[in-house]
């Protein structure tokens, strides 16, 4: 099975993967995104819901998800893309999130 669509828009994604690979953001971005399923598993695994509710929070914080109102019926979403993000950005992420963990109790 291909991972990606033989044209020029799947030889960009591989070669961005490719990239990231090899300059070492793709650890960060694995690293970012099970910081994020961290916390989602946190927030819907306690009990308190003052303590679910600021998970949440600090889960939109990290993600950077942004929800704007275009027109009538009509919304845009936002939110942080760590492909297309540079290493020193994912690395400062990572830190970030780190941060959170510990703040809740969840770091490893």
């Amino acid at each position: 099975m291909l991972k990606y669509e033989l044209s020029k828009a799947g030889a960009r994604l591989a070669m961005r993967d490719l990239m990231n690979v090899l300059n070492g953001n793709a650890k960060l971005i694995r690293e970012y995104e099970a910081i994020l399923q961290v916390l989602v598993l946190g927030a819907q695994n306690t009990k308190s819901r003052v303590k679910a509710k600021k998970m949440r929070g600090a889960h939109d914080r990290l993600s950077e998800q942004k929800m704007q109102k275009i027109a009538d019926n009509q919304f845009l979403f936002t939110w942080y893309l760590p492909n297309e993000a540079t290493v020193a950005q994912n690395r400062a992420k990572v830190m970030q999130g780190r941060a959170m963990l510990k703040q809740f109790g969840l770091a490893r």
